[in-house]
């Protein structure tokens, strides 16, 4: 069987596809059926249960329509075989699966959530929606919070889908109604990486990993992790999951691609090879294995691996990165050029790819291409900060500075209590005045002289232009006169204090 290693796009993709939160256990509302039951369908059901636990899923199913056929309205069997078949992916048929139970029970839970889940899986959210919205209308009067819970994440996931309403505030709600929720926690987790910051999606993922113990869900927040810079946390949430299943291909290359993000070439080496011994070659392994070769400075050992990789599948963007690293390595910036474009034409949000390309770019100077390859994702949360700083001087070297300026102002916002970072948010305003308002500038200025606990000359002196080209002039002569008591006779001061004393 070969994997192939998920690109960043696939993994923004994937939560509004996940699981079912809250409804997929193996057997509920078991009484519902009692008064139908003839003893075999019971026995039946229990088998199936047993064979689930198993992870015989197909004698499972055989054992829940055994059931059902012994007894049309055992409620439990019908809603256990919808959940079984939510797990394969079979969509259609767990809706339909869910229908015949509502019609023995309209008002079971567990058969509405069961509905909606599979049809958020089928596109059909306005039908999804509806019957989450009568789940959390019956209330904790019919409804445990586990299932509010559930119903609520359905429906912050169809207004992720439609664009509709706050998805965020409903993920929220079902987190507090169900703190275990690791499903909304994911899901909130994955709306903060296109409309939040990084710090926004690691607290939502710490908190999902604390208590988490399903490797799959794990494997998701150790990617998640990694896919938001978070290397270290990826590995100790990735080295978790395998712990759980120590066989799982996927956490094995998952964590090594980690291994390799925080510098550990020898351990990813040593779980690579550990894949291969289970599994086989896979491709996306053999990638990884030449990137930590490359990594542990074995160039020769890269090259026979990305070259197997790519005669295999010329246009596997992963390998075609590692080629342009070896080239780069070879001082051939062309190739390596030619080389990124080619593995961003086959995966366009591949990060690593994207950040290589800008570097060149930078390099010889072509700022419109680093501004197109950029510009368009640099405030997303998994964008890395080496792009915010490519992207500036792009703009500052066109003379784009009513593009620069802003995101100058927003880096020193995230930087908190950085002087330097408001300092030059100051500096570049007062030269190129009218984009900032007067009073952000002042803002920024004060927050550099603070920040500094008022001692540098620098800083003091940006507060006074800042707030004299806010026409603060009784503000900014305070501040000359404060420094001149530290600093008799400094001359910028000086100067300072002569020309707001004209004005």
């Amino acid at each position: 069987m070969r994997l192939h290693h998920s690109t960043l796009g696939a993994l923004l993709a994937a939560s509004l596809t996940a699981t079912a939160v809250g409804c997929a256990g193996p057997a509920t509302e078991s009484g519902a059926g009692a008064a139908f039951m003839n003893g075999a369908d019971e026995a039946e059901f229990q088998e199936g249960l047993t064979a689930q636990q198993a992870g015989n899923q197909a004698e499972a199913e055989r054992r829940f329509k055994r059931a059902l056929a012994a007894n049309p309205n055992y409620l439990s069997a019908r809603i256990s075989l919808g959940n079984l078949q939510l797990s394969q992916g079979r969509d259609e048929e767990a809706s339909a699966t869910f229908d015949t139970a509502l019609t023995t029970r309209a008002s079971s839970i567990d058969a509405q959530l069961g509905a909606a889940e599979a049809r958020i899986r089928l596109n059909r959210c306005d039908e999804a929606s509806a019957l989450s919205n009568k789940v959390v209308a019956q209330g904790k009067s019919s409804a445990t919070p586990v299932q509010l819970s559930a119903a609520l994440t359905f429906i912050g996931r169809c207004s992720v889908t439609q664009g509709q309403g706050d998805a965020a505030a409903s993920f929220q709600e079902a987190i507090l109604t169900n703190g275990s929720n690791t499903e909304a926690r994911l899901a909130l987790a994955q709306l903060f990486m296109a409309t939040g910051s990084s710090t926004d999606v690691v607290n939502a993922l710490a908190r999902a990993a604390e208590y988490e113990r399903k490797p799959l869900y794990l494997l998701r927040i150790g990617r998640m992790m990694t896919a938001v810079h978070q290397a270290r946390r990826a590995v100790t949430v990735l080295t978790r999951a395998q712990q759980y299943a120590p066989a799982d291909a996927e956490i094995a290359l998952a964590l090594a691609k980690a291994q390799l993000d925080v510098g550990d070439a020898n351990l990813a080496l040593q779980t690579l090879s550990d894949i291969s011994a289970r599994s086989g070659e896979l491709l996306p392994a053999q990638v990884l294995m030449g990137r930590a070769e490359l990594l542990a400075g074995h160039d020769e050992a890269a090259q026979r691996l990305a070259d197997k990789v790519l005669a295999t599948e010329p246009s596997q963007p992963d390998a075609l990165y590692l080629m342009a690293l070896l080239q780069l390595g070879h001082d051939d910036k062309l190739s390596a050029e030619r080389s990124l474009r080619q593995a961003l034409a086959t995966a366009p949000q591949a990060v690593e790819a994207r950040t290589k390309l800008a570097e060149l770019l930078a390099a010889r100077a072509a700022w419109g291409e680093v501004a197109d390859l950029l510009e368009a994702d640099t405030e997303r949360a998994w964008a890395p900060s080496a792009w915010t700083d490519l992207l500036l001087q792009a703009y500052q070297e066109g003379g784009r500075f009513d593009l620069s300026l802003p995101m100058l102002s927003r880096r020193a916002n995230e930087r908190g209590s950085d002087p330097e970072a408001h300092a030059a948010v100051v500096e570049q305003a007062l030269a190129h005045a009218g984009i900032l308002a007067p009073a952000l500038v002042v803002t920024h200025a004060q927050a550099a002289f603070d920040a500094s606990g008022g001692s540098l000359p620098r800083y003091r002196l940006a507060l006074v232009d800042a707030l004299a080209a806010a026409d603060r002039v009784r503000d900014a002569l305070a501040i000359v006169e404060a420094g001149l008591k530290a600093l008799p006779g400094n001359r910028e001061l000086l100067a300072r204090k002569q020309a707001l004393q004209k004005r």
